[in-house]
């Protein structure tokens, strides 16, 4: 029987997010490639065709223009499969290293528009600027201007990187709870499965990949909890289906107990959940231990509590790091384009000083405002007192945390 379930497939958006990947990847490999060609079949042909070699866009030489496309082309391609090769190794050697993946992840965006962007400025400053004596000064000016340009966005890909670094090193206190929580109840998952069915994992231990837990952040869902097609959904259907796994456990015609032996077989000793049902195990004389019905129906039902726990978690995890990383990328976009100005020359001294005796003045207003944010930022992602899903006792009344926000959590 099912009620609609689906609780063969753990993860259903897995397949269409794969897929996706793989068309995104063909097309940008495929469209960089042909334009390639094109521009590599113009380079040759600026070098030896007669007409073509004394070509010039702006006094320079059509074959340095080509090589500058091939690398802005290329160098896109050549980083974007760089970060492929680099992906595999890291999936491969750190695959239960969670924070390597996550750093890996969260930065490999910035990271690969840095090395695009440094390779475009190397190959603008090696072709064009040169400090070429001929150029009359209107060029060098020209010329000048477009590698300090160039130079700005390297800059401002620099201070964007460094704001992704500071958001995902914030992040990391926040989600290193949610990262143990998801692998305990999915571990616990696989134990009830194994239960279930009488089925021993695979050399006695519960795997956990890197894998399962990025499957599980990207779709903000665990896989289903089921039990024969049937998905449980609540505390009622688990205490029903603990008491149909119980039948396969229990001893004659005791309605009361189970073999605590043949269930333990099922689970790995290296694990809390084993360790649990040995410390409420109840020796029966002639009998040996025994597990009562009651506990691992509640076992059960706790299971159930903790998975509904971190999917919620999963649903909200981004509320406050969205939150955070939309005020550190406000204040990014203000210094890079303070540094850019800067670095064109459109902004003098004068103007820098007057600019920051105003920032004085909205700090003199909004200190308050600006104090609570940064204690409100500590207490979320540093101390981080509670998570999504968690209970809490607040005025003699349990709550459960609903949504977590910079300045405010709903219970």
């Amino acid at each position: 029987m099912s009620n609609g379930a689906d609780c063969r497939i753990p993860m259903p958006n897995g397949k269409d997010e794969q897929n996706k990947k793989g068309w995104k990847f063909y097309t940008f490999f495929v469209g960089s490639i042909v334009f390639s060609c094109i521009i590599f079949g113009l380079l040759i042909a600026s070098l030896k065709v007669d007409r073509l070699q004394n070509c010039k866009i702006w006094d320079f030489e059509l074959w340095k223009w080509c090589v500058l496309l091939l690398v802005v082309l290329c160098g896109g391609l050549t980083v974007y499969l760089f970060q492929l090769a680099v992906e595999s190794l890291i999936i491969e050697k750190f695959l239960s290293e969670v924070g390597v993946v996550y750093y890996f992840h969260g930065l490999k965006k910035s990271v690969l528009v840095f090395i695009w962007l440094a390779l475009v400025f190397l190959a603008w400053g090696l072709l064009f600027d040169r400090g070429d004596n001929k150029q009359n000064e209107d060029k060098k000016k020209t010329v000048n201007g477009a590698t300090r340009g160039i130079g700005g966005f390297l800059i401002g890909a620099a201070l964007w990187l460094l704001k992704t670094l500071s958001v995902k090193l914030a992040a990391s206190f926040h989600m290193k709870n949610l990262f143990e929580k998801i692998k305990a109840v999915d571990r616990s998952r696989k134990i009830f499965n194994s239960i279930s069915t009488k089925q021993k994992p695979q050399d006695g231990t519960i795997k956990y990949t890197t894998t399962e837990l990025f499957d599980a952040i990207r779709n903000k869902k665990l896989p289903n909890l089921c039990y024969e097609e049937k998905e449980i959904t609540d505390e009622n259907t688990a205490a029903n289906i603990a008491n149909e796994i119980f039948k396969k456990f229990k001893r004659g015609d005791d309605e009361r107990y189970m073999d605590m032996n043949d269930l333990l077989n099922y689970i790995p000793d290296d694990v809390d959940d084993y360790k649990h049902f040995m410390a409420v195990a109840e020796k029966k004389q002639d009998e040996g231990e025994q597990i009562k019905r009651s506990v691992f129906r509640s076992w059960v039902v706790s299971l159930y509590n903790s998975y509904d726990s971190v999917n919620s978690a999963l649903k909200q995890r981004k509320t406050a790091v969205d939150e955070l990383n939309k005020l550190a990328s406000v204040i990014a976009l203000v210094i890079i384009i303070i540094v850019w100005l800067l670095f064109m020359e459109y902004l003098s001294t004068k103007v820098l000083v007057f600019i920051s005796s105003q920032f004085l003045l909205v700090v003199f207003m909004f200190g308050n405002t600006g104090k609570t944010i940064f204690e409100a930022i500590v207490f979320v992602f540093i101390m981080h007192p509670f998570d999504v899903g968690d209970r809490c006792v607040i005025d003699g009344i349990q709550m459960i945390v609903d949504e977590m926000e910079i300045l405010k959590t709903t219970f």
